[in-house]
């Protein structure tokens, strides 16, 4: 969040040796830093045939390293690390109204939010067990 100080603040939390740490502070607006920050959706990232995915759409899809596509080209989050990308924004992952979470060929952008900070279950492996959502 950029403030009228022309910084923004900047926390990331990250998992070394297996502890949880987090390191937090500003970014100068026109700084030396390069924080590239790309926007993506969940089952956008991985929905086409194409993306190498062994789980389109879904959590899982996103967190799956190492997928290509037909001719080799790197997908999902490797395409987005290669192109110097250093920070994703999810768009919309909280459950949202309107859509039966056991039918992925709907589709919504997520911006009719209903249980906030509950992770949207049609993303997830199995929309039937609310544990596979956050495990």
């Amino acid at each position: 969040a950029a403030s009228s100080s022309g910084a923004g603040a900047l926390k990331e939390s990250r998992m070394r040796g297996g502890t949880p740490t987090t390191t937090s502070g500003t970014v100068a607006a026109s700084g030396g830093t390069a924080v590239v920050i790309y926007e993506v959706h969940i089952r956008d990232v991985t929905s086409h045939t194409e993306s190498g995915s062994a789980h389109r759409g879904l959590y899982l899809g996103l967190a799956e390293a190492g997928t290509t596509n037909s001719d080799g080209l790197a997908t999902g989050l490797d395409h987005i690390r290669s192109m110097g990308i250093t920070h994703i924004q999810l768009l919309p992952i909280m459950d949202y109204c309107f859509l039966d979470e056991r039918d992925r060929s709907k589709y919504n952008w997520g911006y009719c939010p209903m249980n906030f900070f509950a992770p949207e279950g049609c993303y997830s492996s199995d929309p039937e067990d609310p544990m596979c959502r956050i495990s």
